[in-house]
């Protein structure tokens, strides 16, 4: 973990010392400048193409830099790259967790990214996993064409004596439409596959103009927007303050966990970033992500003082909306956490994004904004082996269990009734 501390120095004294911004050019051991590599076109090629594709296990940190640059370039989720996964690990990793992040090369560049982990030596997850709820992610990171590669690959590797003595892998919250769903359900001849439903995320879709998507509301909903802007943004009693606008973010993250746990201090659940592993986590994940414009975090005052905060991270058409904070005691906006996120989607729309993703859960105010639901999967396999079929049976058993107390619990409320 502290060598992985040190990578993240490092890369930050690499950036700083650059004082231009010409883009930076990925450089091969040999001295030579790695350039895009293309995707192979005819079946011929690709067969190539994949007998020369190298696969390669890390267990231990730190990756060397320039495969992490490499990594950056494979996907625009934020909460897929180096800068999101790597202080997971730091943060998250334990005794009880072994890395095993498989990283695919053609030519000598990265081309593609399994980041995996096991669990008490048996059982792969992704990185990222758990209450820090990464959405949208990918078992195999990389553009498609490589992905389709890779997936052949890692599938033998996991079937082979070389790989961990495995017994599940579990994938959480995966998008219905993703490949890793397709995937999974492409290995059901070599593994059991298990798809349940999981958790819902949220997205709005976002025109081009702010008066368009109000028009999208529905009449109750866009007057209150209305009433909002003309009683608060127009008169200027509220102001805005953003990272993205110069607000330090050393300065702008301390007020972020300031609001969000005075919003927490009214329920029986502690704040997130209570938990010293999830605020270690974002206070790195977001300087890193913050420094290369796919993390913000924008606030609303009233008198010079914060009175409701966004935690965003981006990418070119997406912004999403990762925490949240106020402080409910302000009386003069009636909902200061409102007036914010209406702040952030006239933001979205003025940058040119097509979506705003409100992320995991069903909240009823979310379709107060034109939000629709999708529901992500749950994904379990397990292997043909002893070890794998226990697990399986297990994993039957106690679902089982949940339902008939679920069913226990329903029955005894309406009796009560």
């Amino acid at each position: 973990m502290k060598l992985l501390k040190r990578l993240s120095q490092q890369m930050f004294d690499v950036e700083n010392d650059m004082t231009t911004t010409t883009p930076t050019k990925k450089i091969s051991a040999d001295g030579l400048e790695l350039l895009p590599l293309p995707a192979p076109q005819s079946k011929k090629e690709a067969a190539a193409v994949l007998s020369h594709l190298e696969m390669e296990v890390t267990e231990s940190l730190p990756v060397d830099l320039e495969t992490v640059e490499a990594w950056r370039q494979l996907t625009d989720n934020p909460m897929s790259g180096p800068d999101w996964l790597l202080p997971w690990w730091e943060h998250y990793g334990t005794d009880r967790h072994r890395l095993q992040l498989v990283l695919f090369f053609a030519g000598g560049q990265l081309v593609s990214v399994a980041p995996l982990y096991l669990e008490n030596g048996r059982d792969f997850k992704l990185l990222g996993s758990g209450k820090v709820c990464s959405d949208y992610s990918e078992l195999l990171i990389g553009d498609p064409v490589w992905v389709d590669r890779a997936e052949t690959l890692l599938i033998d590797w996991l079937m082979s004596d070389d790989s961990p003595r495995w017994r599940s892998m579990h994938l959480e919250a995966i998008d219905s439409d993703s490949k890793t769903l397709q995937m999974a359900h492409g290995w059901n001849d070599r593994l059991t596959v298990s798809d349940l439903p999981g958790e819902s995320v949220c997205t709005i879709a976002l025109p081009a103009d702010w008066e368009q998507y109000l028009k999208s509301l529905s009449k109750n909903h866009r007057k209150r927007v209305r009433r909002w802007t003309r009683q608060h943004l127009e008169t200027e009693q509220v102001q805005t303050l953003s990272t993205e606008a110069g607000w330090s973010l050393e300065g702008a993250f301390e007020c972020l966990i300031h609001l969000h746990n005075l919003r927490r201090s009214d329920l029986p659940e502690k704040g997130a970033f209570e938990c010293e592993q999830f605020l270690g986590f974002h206070w790195e994940a977001f300087f890193r992500l913050a420094e290369r414009g796919q993390a913000a975090i924008s606030a609303i005052l009233i008198d010079g003082e914060p009175v409701a905060i966004e935690y965003e991270l981006c990418n070119g058409d997406t912004a999403f909306a990762y925490q949240s904070g106020a402080d409910t005691s302000v009386t003069e906006l009636g909902s200061p956490g409102s007036v914010s996120l209406m702040c952030r989607l006239q933001a979205a729309v003025a940058n040119g994004k097509k979506t705003y993703d409100l992320m995991r859960g069903d909240e009823g105010y979310k379709s107060h904004w034109k939000g629709e639901l999708k529901v992500t999967r749950n994904v379990t396999l397990w292997p043909s082996t002893f070890a794998g079929n226990l697990a399986r049976l297990k994993f039957d058993a106690k679902r089982k269990l949940r339902s008939v107390a679920s069913f226990a619990k329903s029955q005894l409320k309406k009796r009560n009734k």
